[in-house]
């Protein structure tokens, strides 16, 4: 059964360039997150969730944590729309 405080949120986590490809993170990815879709858009890879979560900070900071746990990944932003977590988050990833 559904636990009823948690909502669904769906994001996407952008990442940088020298990640790799689709073909070369999609199987990593998948072994640490089963609620995402990893796609590419003119080289740029992304990964698009629908995460389970009692708030979207929540749901971003786990999704990110997931994706680090990768090695070679890094994520440069987050889109969500309407939300001002999100601008404070990728103001953080940008000072990384």
């Amino acid at each position: 059964m559904k636990d009823p405080t948690l909502e669904i949120f769906r994001f996407t986590l952008y990442l940088s360039e020298d990640s790799g490809t689709m073909e070369s993170i999609d199987a990593k990815i998948y072994d640490k997150c089963d609620d995402c879709i990893v796609a590419s858009v003119d080289g740029v890879v992304h990964i698009e969730f629908d995460r389970e979560s009692e708030s979207s900070s929540e749901a971003v900071k786990s999704a990110i944590s997931d994706v680090l746990s990768v090695e070679g990944i890094r994520v440069t932003r987050v889109e969500l729309e309407g939300t001002s977590v999100i601008d404070e988050i990728n103001h953080q990833l940008a000072e990384a």
